[in-house]
């Protein structure tokens, strides 16, 4: 358990450097997809940046209800129920006052892997509908890690239902983004996120994690 936490933690510190450096290089608009719990919107104000999160209706209004009254939250951060298996993305934020117009970076942290292949490519093809400049930044599970997993942890995923739809190799990822106009493909295994984003983490083993990735629009 310490481990999986010590991989999480390093990865979601991973995604929070690289959102940084995604406001650095101009990008005004934040599309979380599958946003969870998580608090970027709020930890990461900046003037001129607006964020969205796209999620589930029900883990959305799970959320919200935690949070209660917490209005300066909310002003932060425009919320899209949405399911992603099904629902189309671009329509969505159309309806929510996203501007194509304006650069913006889709975050996709421990998503991908519970698509299928078809709809993952459907969820490129909407970004590209929404944003003739976008960032991708996304978490994946590598298919050599998928395939040398303990046979105790794979029981596990099993029994809570969560197993993995998709995991790829770095070039096959590489590939399916590039085939949706996304180019200058940058991936960190969790040694190299250790390394690059998180050193405090440094020495702690860890055995099961996900790989984190980033490519953008040429344009």
């Amino acid at each position: 358990m310490d481990e999986l936490q010590t991989a999480h933690c390093v990865r979601h510190r991973a995604i929070d450097e690289l959102v940084l450096g995604a406001m650095d290089a101009g990008y005004t608009q934040i599309v979380s997809l599958g946003a969870g719990y998580e608090m970027r919107a709020t930890r990461f104000r900046r003037e001129g940046v607006r964020w969205w999160e796209v999620d589930h209706p029900a883990t959305m209004r799970a959320k919200w209800s935690r949070l209660g009254s917490a209005s300066r939250v909310s002003r932060e951060v425009r919320t899209v129920p949405l399911d992603l298996e099904r629902d189309a993305l671009d329509e969505a934020l159309a309806a929510e006052a996203h501007d194509p117009a304006q650069p913006t970076c889709f975050v996709l942290e421990g998503l991908i892997h519970y698509l299928s292949r078809a709809r993952f490519g459907a969820l490129l093809d909407a970004m590209a509908a929404r944003a003739s400049r976008r960032r991708v930044i996304l978490s994946y599970i590598d298919s050599d890690m998928y395939h040398r997993a303990p046979t105790l942890f794979v029981r596990l995923v099993q029994l809570l239902r969560e197993v993995p739809c998709l995991h790829f190799t770095r070039p096959e990822l590489e590939a399916v983004l590039a085939a949706h106009g996304l180019a200058g493909f940058r991936a960190w295994t969790n040694a190299e996120q250790i390394a690059t984003f998180a050193p405090e983490a440094s020495g702690r083993p860890i055995h099961l994690s996900q790989d984190v990735a980033s490519a953008e629009s040429s344009s």
